[in-house]
């Protein structure tokens, strides 16, 4: 990224990264003890015999673990990228460079994410058949089980019984994390990663590492690195964190919005539809296409990559 402006005016990445990595921590601890709250004002004392179903995935406190959810997104990715542009004494716009977006991109950045999303699908199932070697079986077995309770939240999340819950998840799942994810690892980890390096695309590698890793889903790592490596060029191309904010939201309303119909037409969330390897690769070739397409628009402030 180009930050030559203001520059000496910041504090050192070193300083920014510190600040960032505390505030998350105070950030988190802070949103979780109010979520909590709310829990507690809805359900009354009730809230204390049931912080060990919430945590384990109950079904019936679907609704308690999304406040949780909501929650931890603004105290640990939110609230740290809003802080650093405030400790720095510099608008939000101004400090993450987001200027406004152009309509025709924004609806060429929807086409990018639904075309990709064949391969996306192939990538999560090749990530799903990696196997670790004998003397790491351990740490296999340990990946796999957080996996397994992973899913677990996320299904009992995804149970929709009308357009109410939709809505709800669309929020949840889809505005919250676009929101919050795409400030704190596209706007404040590779805007400072970018002064440190000196070299943009290594800050957009270890951000995009960053953001995958976050999940702590092993056997999902690959398609999330994928997106954030995606999210993060959208970000350096255009100068505007709308765009991987809008390629994020679509990306998570596509499983909020499958899971719905799979649930309407009383299939499985588990069930996958068997596709050609010729499928994912027309995929990320029309992806691939459009994402150059987007790069050469004149609109879009490409000199941030020098």
């Amino acid at each position: 990224m180009n930050h030559s402006e203001g520059v000496k005016q910041e504090n050192s990445p070193f300083i920014q990264l510190l600040l960032l990595g505390l505030t998350a921590v105070g950030g988190l601890i802070i949103c979780t003890f109010l979520s909590f709250l709310l829990i507690f004002w809805m359900n009354g004392k009730e809230t204390f015999h049931s912080l060990t179903a919430i945590s384990g995935g109950d079904p019936a406190f679907a609704n308690e673990l999304k406040i949780l959810l909501t929650g931890q997104q603004i105290g640990l990715f939110l609230f740290p990228a809003l802080f650093l542009a405030y400790y720095e004494r510099k608008s939000i716009f101004n400090f993450y460079q987001n200027k406004p977006p152009a309509g025709f991109l924004l609806l060429l950045v929807v086409a990018m994410v639904v075309t990709a999303i064949p391969f996306l699908g192939w990538l999560n199932e090749w990530n799903q058949q990696i196997i670790f070697p004998e003397f790491l079986k351990g740490i296999e077995d340990w990946m796999r089980r957080m996996e397994e309770e992973g899913a677990r939240s996320t299904q009992i999340i995804l149970k929709m019984n009308g357009a109410g819950d939709v809505l709800i998840n669309l929020f949840v799942i889809a505005l919250v994390p676009a929101v919050c994810e795409e400030l704190m690892f596209r706007g404040a980890i590779q805007r400072t990663l970018s002064r440190s390096l000196k070299n943009v695309h290594l800050a957009i590698f270890f951000s995009a590492v960053a953001f995958s890793a976050m999940h702590l889903q092993f056997f999902g790592f690959f398609p999330r690195l994928f997106l954030g490596l995606a999210f993060s060029y959208l970000y350096l191309w255009s100068g505007s964190l709308w765009y991987p904010m809008v390629a994020h939201f679509i990306n998570n309303a596509y499983a909020v919005l499958v899971a719905f119909y799979l649930q309407m037409n009383h299939r499985s969330l588990d069930e996958t539809e068997e596709m050609g390897w010729y499928v994912s690769l027309i995929s990320i070739l029309i992806a691939t296409l459009l994402a150059l397409y987007f790069y050469r628009h004149p609109k879009n402030n490409q000199n941030l990559s020098k």
